[in-house]
């Protein structure tokens, strides 16, 4: 992975090799599943897209990111505790809230003024932290120790603490001895910041207790708001005791080694002190991880910082101090009373690192907008801190395009997936994602608020229990679609169309997606050979091309195949002709355009976003903690890997429910289902999962062709010359037919097709429930609405469904239910 720092200068900045290059041939994904840019995508396109306004209205800005519909790429989340104040910038607040006024009230006496002191700290700089419990104030005596050894200032053992044996991050090794000495020292204190355990639901960080975990439990252990599952699996599977012996596990049990070191038994208040590292990197974790973990320190590490740099009389020793000031900026915020005096201090820097302070307001204004980050710096943004530039990432594309983004340490998923579309010109961002790919592991960062960088940091983590060096993480990020809407057209925009057929393509070569028999693969590839080759198919050429078409396992001796490499050609060039497409029938965008709409049917898992969650009510699951796939056909309840639990289709869930965060329990959203029953969900995400899902079965219904009678009516017509009556009863299906065609239609009536009659006409919208679902429901789910009693049927919601029905959209989605293989 080659990375570089980059920025406007007129001096070349230095690559940063990251061991890899260019990715090296397909992954299979299946294990797991910005800063200024114009918007391109207008109100007509988000109409044809699927969000009507009054729809797009009730979304709020961070679920419109997470779906790829911002309205720029900005973030503009409430992931931050602290926000700058609009009136940071101005003269007068500088002059205001100099930093010389915080220090002289708030620092202890013995400190005195805001300037360079040689010797590591014997307690707190602050008066606050000097009132807090034993743990801050030895936490503050540790801090300092390790500012003075980063800087230089005093000498460095050449031993590291035996905490970080065995592959143990530091930001683990904080976290065990911060969160032991809670636990031991004070019962009731609990961390106040966002703790490490919150990142910990991946498998990079799993919990080692062996216990079940109740939904609290389960809530702690998964990710933070707003993030799409962050779930490194292996690509292949294995069996759990091949997993075991994997040394990807390896992490875990050098977790699993620091909780046992981080015991009540061993631990007291010199284990901080005592697990200050030695080398640089492993230094500058260890202070941004405690600001991290511990919200009581930041402004503690803040003012240890600004003294360290003022008056200092090593240039070396104070450039060393910015570099931190550079890096905490980009991880955490100071207090709102602090943040004012802060920025004033910054402002106010005009010798030679003037630049470093220009860097630190700006990381200031980006975290404050991006939200706390949940992983100390990674190295590579330790190497960009040195030069003061933003970071160059390469993203690989589906059609092996690698675009080179520019990042910083804030930059989030959303942001990545904005500015690859702007690049490429992607009006349909809706479902794409960003991935990230290291050791035959992979996970989705989904298109939301997660940070990049800290998905990276979990891969540097990953190495170091292999016990190589965190410059040698072989991270690759990919640019995939990840979720369709259920009403996905192909036709509406053409790159999106190409982007994901040429991931239906390597996927199927690397049979991630796989076909059900051979001759749906030699249609497929058929299809393939007239997109990419024309209409013309020689079957010599054709056979010394099949390595290029055909997956590996199809050619191989042992494979189960019964065609060799000829058979292949002969099946492959009767597809193409009984496809007729040597006579050019339908164009290669067509063709294209259906393989794509086929694909999100076809491979629903494949194309799904993943939520962790546990169950906390509604009928019994084989076991409680599940991951959630919601597609385009519903919502997947997954035991891992891919064994489907249960399977909800959007036809058959009437509501879905989202509740607040309480004491006894996390977040939670409830799905009723027509049946009567509700599963309801505890989830860090169950805010996100409820808006998603009420959003498509909004936007099914007003999509929708096909409606039940939930009472009976009967119309008499007597505006032809022969009187005439449509009549409906309870159970009756319905196609919902353009309104447009009833001239003289009343508010708030339909207009379609009974099927069991025949019969064309109109009917009040209050008597019938409309599906909400692009496809024709199966007969013995339809069945049921004939037995239900009238108790039952007046619980379904009334919720308009047609009312968006037009010529085009009849026109555009008329094809939806119909069979067709690839």
């Amino acid at each position: 992975m080659a990375a570089s720092a980059g920025g406007k200068t007129d001096s070349q900045p230095p690559n940063f090799s990251m061991g890899g290059g260019a990715p090296e041939g397909p992954y299979d994904f299946a294990g797991d599943g910005l800063m200024d840019s114009d918007d391109a995508l207008t109100a007509e396109f988000r109409h044809r897209l699927g969000l009507l306004p009054d729809e797009e209205e009730g979304l709020t800005e961070a679920f419109k990111q997470r779906i790829g519909l911002a309205s720029d790429g900005e973030c503009s989340r409430d992931l931050s505790e602290v926000t700058m104040p609009a009136d940071i910038e101005r003269e007068e607040t500088i002059t205001k809230f100099r930093f010389s006024n915080f220090a002289k009230s708030r620092f202890q006496p013995e400190i005195g003024a805001c300037s360079f002191y040689k010797e590591p700290l014997k307690g707190p700089v602050l008066v606050a932290t000097s009132k807090k419990t034993d743990i801050e104030r030895a936490a503050s005596v540790a801090i300092s120790l390790a500012i003075k050894r980063f800087c230089k200032d005093v000498t460095v053992p050449d031993i590291a603490p035996s905490a970080y044996a065995n592959g143990a991050s530091v930001i683990s090794v904080v976290f065990n001895t911060l969160d032991g000495l809670s636990r031991r020292l004070q019962k009731n204190l609990s961390i106040s910041s966002p703790s490490f355990s919150s990142s910990s639901s991946s498998p990079l960080f799993p919990t080692s207790s062996g216990k079940t975990p109740g939904p609290q439990d389960a809530t702690d252990k998964m990710q933070k708001k707003y993030s799409i599952k962050k779930l490194f699996r292996t690509k292949s599977s294995k069996s759990q005791d091949e997993s075991s012996n994997d040394p990807g596990s390896g992490l875990a049990r050098s977790v699993s080694r620091s909780n046992s070191t981080s015991g009540e038994d061993v631990l007291d208040l010199g284990t901080i002190v005592a697990n200050v590292p030695t080398t640089d990197l492993d230094l500058v974790q260890f202070i941004v991880g405690h600001g991290i973990l511990r919200k009581d320190l930041r402004d503690e590490i803040y003012c240890q910082l600004c003294c360290q740099v003022t008056k200092n009389p090593s240039p070396d020793s104070a450039k060393k101090g910015w570099m931190l000031h550079a890096l905490c900026t980009s991880c955490f915020m100071p207090s709102e009373e602090m943040l004012r005096y802060y920025f004033s201090f910054l402002s106010e820097i005009l010798n030679d690192n003037k630049d470093y302070a220009s860097f630190a307001k700006r990381m200031l204004h980006r975290t404050s907008s991006c939200g706390l980050r949940f992983h100390p710096p990674t190295w590579l943004e330790f190497q960009a801190a040195k030069i003061r530039k933003h970071i160059m990432i390469p993203v690989s594309l589906p059609n092996g395009r690698v675009v080179s983004v520019e990042c910083d340490s804030a930059m989030t998923a959303s942001e990545m997936c904005h500015k690859i579309s702007t690049t490429v010109k992607l009006r349909d961002q809706f479902g794409f994602a960003i991935y990230i790919v290291i050791m035959n592991k992979v996970s989705s960062l989904g298109n939301g608020s997660d940070h990049v960088m800290d998905a990276i940091a979990e891969c540097e983590q990953l190495m170091r229990c292999y016990g190589k060096r965190e410059e040698q993480s072989p991270w690759q990020l990919f640019f995939r679609k990840e979720l369709f809407t259920p009403w996905h057209d192909a036709e509406n925009d053409a790159v999106a169309t190409d982007l994901i057929y040429q991931q239906i393509v390597r996927s199927v070569l690397s049979e991630e997606y796989r076909l059900r028999s051979e001759d749906e693969m030699a249609r497929f590839l058929a299809r393939r050979w007239y997109i990419e080759q024309g209409q013309e198919l020689v079957a010599s050429r054709l056979q010394s091309m099949l390595t290029e078409y055909l997956p590996r396992s199809y050619l191989s001796s042992s494979s189960s195949s019964s065609r060799d490499g000829g058979a292949w050609a002969q099946a492959i060039a009767a597809a193409f002709n009984a496809l007729e497409f040597p006579a050019g029938k339908k164009s290669k965008e067509e063709t294209k355009g259906m393989i794509v709409d086929t694909a999100q049917r076809k491979w629903p898992l494949q194309f799904s976003a993943l939520f962790e969650a546990y169950r906390v009510g509604g009928p019994l699951l084989p076991k409680n903690q599940v991951v959630l796939a919601v597609n385009c056909r519903g919502v997947f309840l997954l035991d891992e890997p891919y064994r489907i639990l249960a399977a909800l289709h959007y036809y058959e869930i009437v509501d879905v429910v989202f509740r607040a965060a309480r004491s006894d329990r996390g977040p939670s959203f409830g799905v009723v289902t027509i049946r009567g029953d509700e599963m309801t969900f505890v989830s860090p995400n169950a805010e996100t999962i409820a808006k998603l899902l009420t959003a498509f079965l909004d936007g099914l219904r007003r999509r929708s062709r096909w409606a039940v009678s939930i009472q009976d009516f009967v119309l008499e017509d007597h505006t032809r010359n022969a009187s005439g009556m449509f009549h409906i009863v309870q159970g009756d299906v319905l196609e919902l037919l353009d309104e447009t065609q009833q001239k003289q239609l009343k508010e708030d009536w339909m207009y379609g097709r009974c099927e069991r009659t025949g019969a064309v006409g109109s009917f009040p919208f209050d008597c019938v429930y409309i599906f909400p679902t692009c496809e024709k429901p199966p007969p013995d789910f339809l069945a049921m609405f004939k037995v239900m009693s009238s108790a039952d049927v007046s619980t379904l919601p009334r919720k308009r469904g047609a009312v968006v029905i037009a010529k085009e959209t009849i026109g555009r989605h008329a094809g939806h239910g119909i069979a067709s293989a690839i």
